[in-house]
């Protein structure tokens, strides 16, 4: 699925496992949506939601977070969890930041200074 945020073209991936409970997955750098995928085969506990960033000249983390929040204002369930791989723990460290955003985050091989 091609969703429009930023003015850009964003491709999504979802896998609908009629849960209650998203997780939001955030890749790092040089990485895509793909990198999720063998999770959702065999979880029936959430759905998974996958994205990969566009490419933009200079791209910065704050660009990747931009992007990370448009995904995330376009998830409809209630709980949605968040976890950041890589470069994608930045982002979602930068994501959190945000009000409305649950605080529900795991960050995997993520460094943080």
């Amino acid at each position: 699925m091609i969703l429009k945020i930023k003015n850009k073209n964003v491709d999504v991936d979802i896998i609908d496992n009629g849960s209650n409970k998203t997780l939001l997955c955030v890749h790092g750098f040089n990485s895509h949506k793909g990198f999720i995928k063998d999770l959702g085969k065999n979880n029936s506990d959430f759905n998974i939601v996958s994205y990969s960033v566009p490419p933009f000249k200079g791209m910065r983390v704050e660009y990747m977070e931009e992007i990370a929040y448009g995904v995330f204002k376009k998830i409809k369930n209630s709980k949605i969890y968040v976890l950041g791989h890589s470069l994608g723990g930045a982002v979602t460290s930068l994501l959190m930041q945000r009000p409305d955003v649950r605080k529900k985050v795991l960050c995997v091989d993520t460094l943080l200074d």
